[in-house]
């Protein structure tokens, strides 16, 4: 009886670990295609607001740092990334779970960690804070943001190539 219950006990961590290694596996393949310098070449704003946003994204490069899929297994953890629009530089934390969740934040332009954002900058980081369906083929990203803040009234999306 007792080497039944131990045998079970085997095969149910078994099952359970090959569950938590494919979701890992899958979260590293998305991962691993966005890693890199991207150069954005189109962005694009939808929605009731759209009039508002249109303007705001004229140019813009993201850097995706390698991740490990083990380094974002809970809700809190993030991978980094830095992206650039217009003149403007902001730290991107990305995660993968059924979609990307990017987090853009400003950064501290005197170094004393106080971060004064800029109308602009706000707007950028308000705006690009959500979640969003990525696609790569090869050398070409294109990324439609699926929710933001609700307030915001309009969705970006942009098309990048690997530089």
């Amino acid at each position: 009886m007792k080497r039944k219950v131990f045998a079970y006990l085997i095969l149910l961590l078994s099952l359970f670990s090959s569950c938590q290694t494919q979701q890992e596996k899958t979260i590293q393949t998305e991962l691993d295609k966005i890693e890199g310098q991207w150069k954005i070449n189109s962005f694009a704003v939808e929605g009731k607001k759209a009039n508002e946003w249109k303007d705001l994204l004229k140019s813009g490069e993201i850097l995706f740092k390698s991740c490990r899929s083990k380094n974002v297994k809970h809700s809190n953890t993030y991978c980094e990334g830095d992206i650039q629009i217009n003149t403007g530089v902001y730290k991107i934390s990305y995660r993968f779970d059924s979609n990307f969740i990017f987090k853009v934040r400003a950064l501290s332009k005197d170094g004393s960690g106080i971060i004064k954002m800029t109308d602009e900058e706000t707007r950028v980081t308000t705006l690009l804070s959500g979640n969003w369906e990525i696609i790569v083929n090869d050398t070409v990203l294109v990324a439609k943001q699926l929710s933001n803040n609700p307030y915001m009234g309009a969705l970006a999306s942009f098309t990048a190539n690997r530089t």
